[in-house]
């Protein structure tokens, strides 16, 4: 019975060995040189509604973050601490770029402003657009489990995150995020597929090749992309509507996406990425892509 257990077990890894190979295979076969492909007729389509110049440039969202309130234990340099957290997490995963904490200090402490109170929600709003922040982000802190670990400050904490948009006042997150100093790794991932699940990155198709079996979008490294990150390719349309007497642009994307396409290289403000054969039909230089969250494989 000893033998037969070895021998099954010995079995069993030779299959997972055998899928693991075939799947790393599988991905291997994806390998494609972007610029040793030709630009076909096909190539030279464009979009109906391409994006200007001046849309090209990859702009971060500004972003107001106050502290709304806290625990006994919720002193400043772990508040501090967790602030930091949020930030850094939006910024690497969102798109996002902050006011300095001293910027919407010095707003509060004008005469004007002493009865704006940052726990409530129009208040917030109203600071957020007079320092041109597009979200502003509430966060309530809960400090629990503090002690002193060879001689560094550790601590777990539950944050309450709340997002609105400065424009219409829309609720984009409101949801409990854990912290742990000692994992931090954890932490942030939960953060990470909270960022990138409501604030994807926007870019556009520059180039195609090969009769769009490739497409070169605007976002790269300095964004964060990495190779295996994939995108969705969307319609975007644009009309002029009469607001208030006045012509303005509206830009409307459907809900439905024309292509899903994984990028294969990655450059330092581009990347080029594989369209499946299916949707090729489907792709126009000039498209806005949007990102997916990222995946995270078994190791």
């Amino acid at each position: 019975m000893k033998d037969r257990s070895v021998i099954s077990l010995n079995v069993i890894l030779i299959i997972g060995v055998s899928l693991i190979l075939g799947w790393a295979g599988g991905c291997g076969s994806k390998k494609v040189s972007p610029l040793e492909l030709p630009i076909t007729i096909e190539d030279q389509q464009k979009a109906e509604f391409p994006p200007a110049e001046e849309e090209l440039y990859h702009r971060p969202q500004m972003a107001l973050a106050l502290l709304v309130s806290g625990n006994e234990a919720a002193i400043p340099s772990r508040t501090d601490n967790l602030m930091s957290f949020i930030r850094e997490s939006f910024e690497t995963n969102g798109n996002f770029a902050f006011i300095p904490d001293d910027v919407s200090a010095a707003f509060f402490a004008r005469d004007e402003n002493r009865l704006l109170q940052a726990s409530n929600v129009a208040d917030a709003i109203q600071v957020g657009k007079a320092l041109g922040a597009e979200f502003v982000f509430q966060v309530q802190t809960i400090v629990t489990n503090a002690e002193q670990i060879k001689g560094a400050d550790q601590f777990k904490a539950q944050l309450n995150l709340t997002i609105f948009t400065t424009g219409s006042g829309q609720l984009v997150i409101e949801q409990d995020v854990p912290f742990n100093s000692q994992d931090l790794a954890s932490s942030m991932e939960k953060l990470r597929e909270m960022a990138q699940t409501h604030f994807p990155l926007r870019g556009y198709i520059l180039e195609t090749r090969g009769g769009h079996k490739v497409v070169k979008i605007s976002l790269g490294r300095s964004s964060g992309i990495e190779i295996g990150r994939e995108f969705l390719i969307r319609e975007r349309v644009v009309r002029n509507e009469l607001v208030g007497g006045m012509l303005r642009k509206v830009i409307s994307y459907p809900s439905f996406a024309l292509a899903k396409v994984e990028v294969i290289l990655v450059m330092e403000n581009d990347s080029w990425a594989l369209v499946d054969k299916s949707d090729r039909s489907s792709v126009r230089t000039g498209q806005t892509v949007f990102s997916l969250p990222e995946k995270r494989g078994l190791f």
